[in-house]
């Protein structure tokens, strides 16, 4: 297999910065199959994965694929996940197998020959891995793994850069949820609060008036016994029958639940009075 020249080199790596540079976070999975395009320029694979390293979790997630997910002995549990590419990451080890044996029939790599890994740090930073597979024999070369390692630091970096925008948006959407509940409970404690006013101005009208009522109907009802003027009969009734409607709207002011306000005279610019029947037409 023919080595990577030099000069092909350079177009892909300024390639690859222009797409990380542009990278567009809500459309992730066709920028990552641009990056694979890419680097099949390079190297010719038939399947490729990127696995990120989750800190948070201390496990490897699937992160983009092209082709078929690329790993090997899936079967097998590490301590960062399962598959091979869970112990590389753990080792930080790249790794090149240009002629593996066919496995049996019916498991998922059986059409992988040829396969490598390199893990894709910054510094001492690591985010995760790049796998390559193909399913013919000595597929990759030596230049292929030295391309790929100055190839990862750059992948690298996008994978922190797309975990940081992620874990913001993360953040963003809890703080919009926070909000949210601050907003209903203030709302809630308002009610709460019109609530105990009202509660309170009921019980003080209830305690102020309804004993000087008393007090008045008695009268009323004491002068009609002794009263035989029919003119004036129908003056005491009027004045207990307003008694009657003081005492109503006591009672219905203990019986409103969420307190609602109207205008004091409708169109005008008054001050709002307190909706006697809301409780009932709610």
């Amino acid at each position: 297999m023919k080595k990577i020249k030099p000069r092909t080199k350079g177009p892909i790596l300024l390639k690859i910065a222009k797409l990380f540079e542009n990278f567009d976070q809500d459309n992730q999975d066709v920028q990552f199959l641009k990056l694979f395009r890419t680097l099949r320029n390079v190297i010719k694979f038939s399947s490729s994965s990127i696995f990120f390293l989750h800190q948070d979790k201390q496990k490897l997630e699937l992160l983009a694929s092209y082709g078929n997910d690329t790993d090997m002995i899936e079967t097998i549990e590490f301590e960062l996940g399962k598959g091979l590419s869970a112990w590389l990451v753990k080792e930080e080890r790249s790794i090149l197998l240009n002629d593996i044996k066919r496995t049996r029939s019916g498991e998922t790599q059986k059409k992988v020959r040829s396969f490598m890994s390199i893990p894709l740090k910054i510094e001492n930073n690591l985010y995760g891995v790049i796998n390559f597979g193909h399913h013919k024999a000595n597929a990759f070369t030596k230049s292929s793994m030295s391309f790929m390692q100055v190839i990862a630091p750059f992948i690298a970096a996008l994978l922190s850069q797309n975990h940081y925008i992620n874990t913001l948006k993360s953040k963003n959407r809890e703080i919009l949820e926070i909000n949210k509940m601050l907003k209903d409970t203030q709302d809630e404690l308002l009610k709460l609060q019109n609530k105990a006013i009202v509660s309170a101005t009921v019980g003080s009208l209830n305690h102020e008036i309804n004993n000087p009522l008393m007090i008045i109907s008695g009268n009323l009802q004491l002068l009609s016994v002794t009263e035989k003027d029919e003119e004036k009969l129908q003056r005491l009734k009027a004045a207990g029958d307003q008694i009657t409607r003081i005492s109503d709207i006591l009672s219905k002011l203990r019986e409103i639940e969420s307190p609602l306000f109207e205008k004091y005279i409708k169109g005008g610019d008054y001050d709002k009075i307190l909706k006697i029947d809301s409780n009932k037409e709610k």
